[in-house]
């Protein structure tokens, strides 16, 4: 019994610091789904935007979302542009579940509305967590500390009612910063390990209840550190399609592009031996 063939492998191993800048990278093609799933009747493509809207004849009788399947995140910095008409919405980020409708998370809120644009909100968790113009902690025993920066109405009167309006969500290890049109509404810095996400999914909402219709375009997304929730689990094989002898070699490769920049690489690798047979 003739040993099978030996594929030996070659790797690059790159080390030292790697240089590449952090670019942006945009979430939406302006002009599909790709990359995204929804409830089917409630999101689609409107205007260069994705839109999610509910009518009287259409309800949303549950709130639902569109979720991007792309990555998940952990320390980011995500912009993106919202218009509201009517009802409640809100972004979702580091948050976990399967989707359409059991999100569960942190969320920064916007509302056609006096109350909750700017807060900060934990969907299925702790609930309001912060509103505008506070700063809240919670610690490493769940206690929660709250520090006032700004007040509620004035941070309110930059955001434009039914039009454009530009939301930051900035969240770097526990400390979450959101602001809207460049006005920072609400911090958290969230310490509290019992109920802390490190790392999840992001969405978007369409709440339940009245018609409403929520509109976001030019998401852009910053990864600010190593997004270790967007790498394989477990070794990854490298098979070659070529025929290959016995007593033979086979160069073999691959490409693959890391999330975000990084401190250094290091990729290790074996050449493996069959068993005769």
């Amino acid at each position: 019994m003739s040993p099978l063939a030996r594929a030996t492998l070659l790797l690059l191993l790159l080390a030292g610091p790697l240089q590449a800048a952090q670019e942006p990278v945009a979430l939406f093609d302006g002009s599909t789904l790709e990359g995204w799933r929804g409830e089917e009747g409630f999101w689609s493509v409107e205007d260069g935007a994705l839109t999610g809207q509910s009518t009287q004849a259409h309800p949303a009788e549950r709130t639902t979302y569109l979720v991007w399947t792309k990555s998940r995140v952990r320390d980011f910095e995500l912009t993106l542009e919202f218009k509201l008409v009517g009802g409640n919405s809100g972004v979702q980020f580091r948050s976990r579940g399967e989707g359409p409708h059991d999100l569960a998370g942190y969320q920064a809120d916007l509302e056609d509305g006096p109350n909750w644009s700017g807060c900060l909100y934990e969907q299925d968790g702790r609930g309001v967590v912060a509103t505008r113009g506070q700063e809240v902690r919670y610690d490493a025993q769940g206690e929660r500390t709250l520090t006032e920066f700004g007040d509620a109405a004035e941070i309110l009167s930059h955001v434009r009612a039914g039009e454009w309006n530009t939301y930051r969500i900035r969240a770097v290890g526990p400390r979450i910063d959101l602001s809207i049109n460049g006005f920072r509404t609400a911090t958290l810095v969230d310490e509290d390990p019992a109920r802390a996400a490190a790392e999840g999914c992001i969405a978007l909402q369409l709440h339940q209840g009245a018609p409403m219709k929520v509109q976001f375009r030019n998401l852009k997304l910053v990864n600010l550190g190593a997004d270790e929730a967007a790498a394989p689990a477990g070794p990854q094989w490298i098979w070659s399609t070529l025929p290959v002898g016995d007593h033979s070699e086979a160069w073999l490769g691959t490409r693959f592009e890391l999330p975000s920049a990084g401190k250094s690489v290091r990729v290790s690798g074996s050449d493996s031996h069959s068993l005769s047979r």
